[in-house]
Formats: structure tokens, sequence, C-alpha cells
């Protein structure tokens, strides 16, 4: 009974003996304690988990005492999404002093593992988080892509209201020119011409007759082709002029001289606005020289001043205020409305070509400056005009 007691206390000391040697051989984690903690320079509390800016993003990290150096432990900046970086790499923890620069933004886990006798633990000593700068953030990119839609999509509703804006343009010079041209070819004009040429035809005047037609029809064929197109010559714009002017003096049986001279320098093959000057030419003949008592005068000049062509239209009829009255109390014929009509082109075609044509009408006084004896009109074309 003795002995069988005995072996039952010997079996359960050497069990015993056994199951703690086991538990000594066990390999545990690394002992690692964190003594502190730097983030560019600055000493943090150590913590479980760190956040900074990507512009703060030197770490140091200093290990306490408690680990011997050397030893078989290794360490990296793991990132899960960034698996692939060298950060990512194990490095044998050869002193007590980790610092790394320049680290990326990510979140990072700051992991040690001890590889004692071929047994391998990870262990996370804290979680580190750096902060992507403000230019690498979704909200910065939304908010880019947000701007610049709004950008495009405001520069092509801006491009799309400055076509519709030249096309309102372009219709308004359209019609502008097109009543231009129906003053041009009013039917006190057309009237007027036929009545002559009938005259010279009831009178037997063969040649004059001939003479006068043919005008009328050049003048006529001349006025429908310069409508077709926006610009003509200096050179074509006078040969208009001259049969307009022929053909009014011989209506009006011949009440005034008339001379058109161009100045040398002066280049005749400049294009100028199509059916521009004769609405002025119009009416220094029917508003000024018309109504005087004797003999006028009308002048058309075409000078080189500078960076300019400049078109002077001169007459020495009654004036402006005198032509008004007369209208004024006979209240009979054809109203002019060519001046008007002109400066709203005039001001329509500088808008839309950035151009910069003026113009101006004045009053020629007497010598002693007591009443107007004409008037005088300046029309400047700029000489780079497109």
């Amino acid at each position: 009974m003795r002995y069988r007691l005995f072996n039952l206390v010997f079996l359960f000391l050497a069990t015993v003996s056994i199951v703690v040697a086991q538990e000594k051989t066990q390999v545990k984690g690394p002992n690692i304690f964190i003594e502190k903690v730097e983030i560019s320079g600055r000493e943090v509390p150590v913590d479980s988990i760190f956040n900074t800016d990507y512009y703060h993003n030197n770490i140091k990290i200093i290990i306490g005492d408690k680990l011997p150096f050397p030893n078989t432990c290794r360490y990296r900046l793991f990132d899960p999404e960034i698996a692939s970086s060298k950060y990512s790499i194990w490095k044998p923890l050869s002193s007590p002093i980790i610092t790394i620069f320049d680290l990326p933004a990510g979140n990072y886990e700051f992991q040690f593992m001890d590889s004692e006798n071929n047994t391998e633990t990870t262990k996370i000593a804290f979680k580190l988080v750096i902060n992507k700068p403000w230019y690498k953030t979704w909200w910065f990119w939304g908010l880019g892509f947000i701007c610049l839609f709004s950008m495009l999509y405001g520069r092509e509703k801006y491009i799309k209201s400055q076509e519709e804006e030249e096309k309102e343009q372009q219709k308004k010079i359209i019609g502008l020119e097109l009543r231009t041209l129906q003053l041009q070819m009013n039917p006190h004009f057309i009237f007027n011409a036929l009545n002559s040429i009938q005259s010279y035809v009831i009178s037997q005047d063969t040649l004059k007759a001939n003479s006068y037609l043919t005008k009328f029809a050049h003048l006529i064929r001349m006025f429908l082709d310069s409508s077709r197109n926006r610009y003509i010559s200096i050179s074509e714009e006078i040969t208009l002029l001259e049969l307009y002017v022929e053909m009014e003096n011989l209506r009006f049986q011949n009440k005034f001289d008339y001379k058109i001279s161009i100045e040398k320098t002066v280049d005749t093959m400049t294009e100028i606005p199509t059916m521009l000057l004769q609405p002025f030419v119009e009416n220094a003949i029917n508003h000024g020289l018309r109504y005087k008592e004797n003999k006028g005068n009308l002048e058309v000049s075409f000078t080189d001043e500078d960076s300019y062509i400049t078109c002077t239209v001169k007459d020495d009829g009654v004036g402006r205020k005198v032509s008004m009255k007369i209208q004024q109390a006979s209240r009979k014929g054809y109203k002019s409305q060519g001046l008007k009509i002109t400066e709203e082109r005039l001001a329509t075609y500088n808008r839309l070509n950035n151009s910069n044509i003026e113009f101006s009408v004045n009053d020629v006084f007497s010598s002693d400056e007591s009443q107007d004896v004409g008037t005088i009109v300046i029309v400047k074309f700029p000489k780079n005009m497109e």
C-alpha cells in the first residue's frame, strides 16, 4: 500500500516538471517598451495612435532599456494599402533609436517581430496616421472638378451667347444695309430719274435721253452689286459717287458744281464698308444745295492722315437749320433718314468688328459767323481696318 502511494506521488511530480519545462521554452512576442516619440523634432506623449499632417512627417522612436542590444527583433512600418512600399520591409532592430524621414501619407502600423528559435510573433506597438496634403484630399479634387466643370460650362455658355449675339448683330447689319439700299433707290429718286429721261425723249433729245438712261442703269446695277458685299474699294466707291452725283445734278438741272478728289498717297484699293458715304452726299444735295437760290458747290475729298483715311463731304448750301425750317413748312416730299441709319450702322459695325470708324457733321459758318452757309461731314476710316 505504501509502495503504491509513493509511486503515485512520484508520477505527479514528474508530470508537473514536464509542464513547467514546456512553459519556459514557449516563444512569446518581443517585449518592446517605447520610451519616447518625436514628430519633426517635437516630443509627443506616447500613445497607441499618433496623428500628424503631411508637413510633419519625420519620425523618431526611442526604445526603452528593457530590450537588450543586440537582439533578434525586427521592425517595420506597415501600411495595408501600400504593402509593397519600402517601409513595409522588415529591418533589424540594431539600435534603440529609430529615425524615419519624409514618410509619405498613409495609415501605418509600427510592428515588431522576434524571430528567435525560428519562431515569428508580430506585435503592434502603435499606429501612425499621416494625413494627405490638402491638394491630395478627395474634397479638394471634388471641389476642383466642380470648379473646372463650372468654368467649362460657363465658357461654353459664354461662347454660345457671343455667337448668338454676333448672329444678331450680323442680322442687324444686313437689315441696316438693306434699308440703306432701299433709301438709295428710293421711289422719288427713281421716279425723278425716269421723268428726266421721259422729258428728253419727248423733246426728242435722243443723245441726252440715251446718256441719262445708260448712267441710270449703270448706277442701279452698282447699287445692287455693292449691296451684296460688306466692303468696297475706295476706287469703286468714287465711281459710284460720281455716277450718283451726276444723275442728281442732271435731275436738278445743273444746280450745283461738284468735285471729287483723292490725295496721291491714298491707296485706292483700300476697302471700306459698302454703301456708307452715299447717304452723306445725298444729304448735302437734297437738304443743302437743293434749296439754295444761286448755284452751289459740292466737294468730296479723300486724304491720307496718319493712321486714318479721311473722307470729307462739304457743301455750301443753306445749312441744316434753314433746311429743317423749309421741310417743316412744306411737310412734303421725301424725308431722308440716311444719317440716322448710317449712324446706327457704324455703331453696330464698330462693336462687331472692334473697329473705330468715326464721323462728324458740323455747320460751316460765314466769315462773321452770323449764319451757317453749308455743312461739312468728316468720316475717318482706320487703315488697319479688317
